[in-house]
């Protein structure tokens, strides 16, 4: 699906709403990858930023959430957990 704003959404779908493992490609270049809910990114996921920075982990009703490991374009990286 393309929305509106040129978002383009590839995935499966429960009731007109993204619901289990998804792709979403956003406009600016960021890419997500993963699990969704309701709409909402929730469980495993992986956010591709188009500066290079990966963000690896765990989501809750679109909030980062639990344990991650965040990626720097310089292939440094950061492990995280978010309550």
């Amino acid at each position: 699906m393309i929305y509106a704003d040129g978002d383009k959404y590839v995935g499966e779908w429960k009731d007109g709403k993204k619901s289990g493992f998804g792709e979403l490609w956003y406009t600016n270049g960021d890419k997500f990858s993963g699990h969704w809910l309701d709409d909402k990114a929730t469980g495993s996921g992986r956010l591709e930023y188009s500066n290079g920075d990966v963000y690896d982990g765990q989501w809750e009703r679109d909030q980062r959430s639990g344990e991650s490991i965040r990626c720097l374009p310089l292939m440094n990286y950061l492990s995280m957990r978010f309550m």
